[in-house]
């Protein structure tokens, strides 16, 4: 099925050169019909599809996308609007960046998708590394998987210059435990978009790092 058509496009890169309040305001109707509808509906086909593997994900279109309106309070750019939708389907949706789950930003110069853990905090990171300690040769196999390495490019992605002590003799032959994130990404034409197979081919996203994502959610188990 196809969701999102040029017009959808065409809406993103005009909102880029009137990114103001009169402008939407104008163009209000025409953003429903070529951006929120479809995306609403495409996000409930997804979700649905991501329940048959994953029953616990037990949410709803609003709690997954995130809204086009800027947060401009402490930001120099006061421009209202992002030129792009975005999405993480997981557990709890956008309010969740510790279960892993797919996310997705969408505009009209790329698509991108990350998948991942990426905000652990001091607990968190503790039990990742912990599990990436005690089983290397799992992690490696798990990074080799040619299933990730088709789809996604490689693990990122900010580095901690120091991390504790028990961690860094094993850290001379795992970098790994520098991470202080742990998601994977990649990136396409804003045309895949457009493809009558777009649940399909967010799906093949969504396997294609499961098994790492299993493996975080079991680090993570008694915070999840």
């Amino acid at each position: 099925m196809k969701y999102f058509t040029p017009r959808t496009l065409k809406f993103f890169e005009h909102l880029a050169g009137h990114n103001h309040k009169d402008w939407f305001d104008e163009n209000r109707e025409r953003y429903h019909e070529s951006v929120k509808n479809p995306f609403d509906s495409y996000l409930k086909d997804l979700i649905a599809e991501v329940q048959k593997d994953d029953p616990s994900v037990q949410i709803e279109p609003k709690h997954a996308k995130f809204r086009i309106n800027r947060d401009i309070r402490f930001s120099k750019d006061k421009t209202p609007y992002k030129t792009y939708i975005s999405w993480i389907v997981s557990k709890w949706g956008r309010k969740d960046m510790i279960h892993p789950g797919i996310y997705m930003h969408f505009g009209h110069d790329w698509v991108h998708f990350w998948s991942g853990c990426y905000s652990p905090n001091k607990e968190h990171l503790q039990a990742i590394r912990s599990a990436i300690s005690s089983q290397p040769k799992k992690v490696s196999t798990l990074l080799a998987d040619p299933k990730l390495k088709n789809i996604f490019w490689d693990i990122k992605w900010e580095k901690n210059k120091r991390i504790p002590l028990e961690f860094r003799k094993k850290a001379e032959k795992i970098p790994l435990l520098f991470n202080k994130q742990f998601y994977f990404y990649t990136k396409y034409s804003e045309k895949e978009m457009m493809r009558d197979d777009l649940i399909q081919f967010t799906m093949e996203h969504w396997f294609a790092v499961k098994s790492r994502n299993n493996f975080i959610k079991k680090a993570l188990s008694e915070f999840l």
